[in-house]
């Protein structure tokens, strides 16, 4: 499924298709800077345990979020957005990768000109970088956590894991597996895709509203930075683009290491507009689309 750990050479134009009707509107709207903007990214590549709860990034995974970071800012450089202008809000999932992440895209914030008053971070990666935590920013860690309950079922994460089970459904992962099991495979406790979906579309209206409020109170520019867990990243982007999961995890698998979704939120009336963000993902998009 061509998801071996490499680097990939990244374009710095994210001309991803829009989700399902967002090509129409993007003619009918005029064309302005959104207000607030949300990348949900992929962590980058990880320790290979994952047997180990705080596995971190390897060199290759920094490296990733640092080129991510790269398309990211070159990005919004083409869009004429002056960084030193925007409020940048970095999050975590509540995993030391995730943790780590976001420490590396700080360094690459602050090393593109963005003054440290501008970047809020997380209580939790404060005190992970033992530093003063009072003026934190809220955390969001429980919208951005994979699947939820298998960390109690540990006779079906075994089995998710087993090559053998894998096989059968055509995955090459446990998440691929839990993605293209039959729901009536997964037992109680755990969540389905169907309620990961339900859950999904929950945290993106409550996020939406939220947004909307703030985009009439708050002067500056907000673009949000949130490292999820591959499950939440890949069925946030099929259910974005309206591509079935089954069909988007047998064409690319998980979303890749360290790439994700981009959505801009432009005010109240308006819907949101969303693009793939990564080369890997962006090619899996346009392929599944145009078919």
């Amino acid at each position: 499924m061509g998801k071996e750990n490499r680097e990939i050479p990244r374009s710095s134009k994210m001309e991803g298709p829009r989700q399902e009707g967002g090509a129409e509107r993007q003619e009918k709207e005029p064309r302005h800077e959104p207000r607030f903007t949300v990348f949900l990214i992929r962590h980058g590549q990880s320790e290979e345990d994952k047997t180990k709860p705080n596995r971190g990034l390897t060199d290759l995974g920094k490296r990733q979020v640092l080129a991510t970071m790269h398309e990211i800012l070159e990005e919004l450089r083409q869009e004429s957005t002056r960084l030193e202008e925007v409020e940048f809000h970095l999050r975590d999932s509540g995993t030391e990768r995730t943790l780590q992440q976001v420490w590396e895209e700080h360094r690459a914030l602050l090393q593109a000109g963005v003054p440290e008053q501008n970047i809020v971070l997380p209580k939790a990666v404060l005190e992970y970088r033992g530093i003063d935590s009072s003026e934190a920013g809220p955390g969001i860690a429980r919208r951005l956590k994979g699947v939820q309950g298998l960390d109690t079922t540990p006779e079906f994460r075994k089995k998710l894991r087993s090559k053998e089970y894998q096989e059968q459904l055509g995955a090459s992962s446990d998440v691929e597996a839990w993605a293209l099991a039959p729901e009536e495979h997964v037992p109680s406790g755990v969540e389905t895709r169907t309620q990961m979906q339900e859950r999904y579309e929950k945290d993106l209206a409550t996020a939406e509203r939220v947004i909307n409020y703030k985009i009439g109170k708050h002067p500056k520019r907000v673009i949000v930075i949130a490292n999820a867990h591959a499950s939440i990243a890949t069925l946030a982007a099929a259910s974005e683009f309206s591509i079935p999961l089954d069909r988007l995890m047998k064409n690319i698998g998980e979303v890749p290491e360290a790439e994700g979704l981009r959505y801009d939120f432009y005010g109240a009336g308006s819907t949101h507009n969303t693009t793939p963000v990564g080369q890997k993902l962006r090619e899996a998009v346009e392929a599944l689309k145009s078919v």
